[in-house]
């Protein structure tokens, strides 16, 4: 079965449309033809490219451009190379923008485009298996790209891969081997990548559980390398099976060996850190590391100062670009903040200006704000379930002249204590400003329903970096609260994710 794509959609992928549905389909633009396979297991329809014939004329006027990647189109870590920069944030920024003018009356909004599209990430998460290290094709959990550099990561970032690549290749055996195929890691074309199945669309298995019959018993250790790279320092991640055999293991504690030692005379800088994920999980990073060498964190930069950064928590993966949703906080809230009206701080007869952190992470949107606004707040409380982001909250606040409290709390599935305390906190009469960056998922029905019955703060501050979830919680919270101003930013350079950045103020 072949067709047309007929489309771009705002994912930046291709769309096609057979008997009444619509099929997405990386890497394809309007007119190209698309053959593909339409398969029936049990109530799940399967979709897969088998082949993309591009396109022999324009048929819309989309900008196209030369790939910068050899693995573009194989590799499913960027989706949109093939389309102009500029294009590309048009084009996902488009629905966005159309929703805020029709459902707020914004209609004066101008996305920012970051300030680099290549080597900005500062975290990538490599997969290793049975001679292979790399990243997912698009769609496909149980396939493989073996690379050798990944262009929108740094080139200090690049050179540590290679370093690990080469040694991983004197070790075979600690590599893990999940039962899978893999590719051959060269250079693709589009065409010759879908001609491989590397963009199938749905997976059979659960996103982050590789299927329990494809995992080998006693078949290596080392299932993932992750580079975090900060401004100064960073941190490299084993993620390992518990479960491997002897022999596996013994061979990796050589190869670790032979690894600090890389560390140690050519990335100074770089800590170790080792995790354990059993099969049949198979994340590429858990909570339970062990530092081996170093500090098991990295120093980053943000909104004007360095945080350290657990080596296990979120950190903004842009920091550049995310410096200019922050610069357009800071200009927003100046004009509603009354800076004024605490600048006796911590005079007895002053209240507690109270800013609420919540999915605080380490701390960092409220510590930049608190530099920001250094006379509006005395009081910061802040919660988030990663206990080591809670413990390293309380050091980044150590400049901070008020009172700083963090509080492990899970805001989606809070115990009875944990909701009481989210109460209270929105309870709170000197609650002068909430911040919220939840994960992609939003914010939930809980922390919606309680903002909606308990929150006293005049101003939520709320950044999320899936618009259309968060846009699903403005709604919930529109009698409580409305929109008085957004900002999209791109923070992810050939991908379809956005960060916004929305400033609420209470109704009445």
């Amino acid at each position: 079965m072949a067709l047309p794509v007929i489309r771009l959609n705002p994912k930046l992928e291709g769309d096609l449309e057979f008997k009444g549905r619509t099929y997405s389909v990386p890497f394809a633009l309007p007119g190209d033809l698309v053959q593909f396979q339409l398969k029936r297991r049990g109530r799940k329809t399967k979709f897969r490219v088998v082949h993309i014939e591009r396109g022999s004329f324009p048929v819309s006027d989309i900008e196209t451009v030369t790939p910068f990647c050899p693995y573009f189109g194989d590799c499913g870590g960027c989706r949109a190379q093939h389309i102009s920069y500029r294009e590309q944030v048009r084009i996902k920024c488009t629905p966005v923008l159309r929703t805020l003018a029709d459902r707020y009356q914004l209609n004066d909004v101008t996305p920012l485009e970051a300030p680099d599209a290549r080597d900005y990430r500062n975290r990538m998460d490599f997969a290793v298996n049975a001679g292979t290290i790399g990243l997912r094709p698009a769609g496909e959990f149980g396939r493989f790209v073996d690379i050798d550099r990944c262009e929108i990561q740094s080139e200090r970032s690049n050179v540590l891969l290679q370093c690990s690549r080469e040694l991983l290749f004197e070790y075979p055996d600690v590599m893990y081997a999940r039962g899978t195929e893999t590719t051959d890691g060269k250079a693709a074309s589009v065409t010759d990548a879908q001609s491989k199945d590397s963009a199938g669309l749905e997976n059979d298995s659960v996103d982050g559980m590789a299927p329990p019959d494809a995992i080998l018993p006693d078949a290596g250790v080392l299932k993932y390398i992750t580079i975090r790279s900060g401004a100064e320092s960073g941190v490299v991640i084993f993620t390992i099976e518990p479960n491997a055999s002897n022999y596996a293991r013994e061979r990796y504690g050589l190869f670790v060996a032979d690894y600090k030692k890389i560390l140690k005379n050519e990335f100074p800088e770089f800590s170790l850190v080792e995790c354990d994920c059993a099969a049949p999980a198979d994340l590429s990073v858990t909570s339970n590391g062990r530092v081996l060498l170093g500090q098991g964190a990295y120093t980053e930069r943000l909104g004007g100062r360095e945080f350290q950064v657990p080596y296990d928590a979120f950190f903004q993966p842009n920091p550049a670009a995310f410096d200019l949703l922050l610069k357009w906080c800071r200009e927003r809230l100046a004009d509603v903040l009354d800076s004024s009206a605490h600048s006796s701080s911590g005079a007895p007869d002053q209240p507690a200006a109270t800013l609420l952190d919540l999915f605080c992470g380490a701390g960092v949107l409220s510590a930049i704000l608190t530099d920001f606004f250094p006379h509006s707040f005395q009081r910061v409380i802040g919660m988030e379930s990663v206990p080591s982001a809670v413990e390293r909250a309380s050091q980044n606040f150590a400049h901070f002249m008020g009172e700083a409290q963090f509080h492990c709390v899970d805001l989606f599935q809070p115990d009875d204590k944990q909701r009481e305390l989210l109460r209270t906190a929105l309870g709170n009469p000197n609650l002068e400003l909430v911040v919220m960056d939840p994960p992609r998922a939003g914010l939930g029905k809980v922390v919606c329903d309680l903002i909606r019955a308990e929150s006293r703060a005049p101003y939520i501050l709320y950044i999320s970096c899936n618009p259309e979830s968060q846009f699903r919680d403005l709604e919930q919270m529109d009698d409580a609260y409305e929109v008085i101003a957004a900002q999209p930013v791109d923070c992810y350079p050939h991908n379809a994710h956005l960060e916004q950045a929305v400033l609420l103020q209470r109704r009445g």
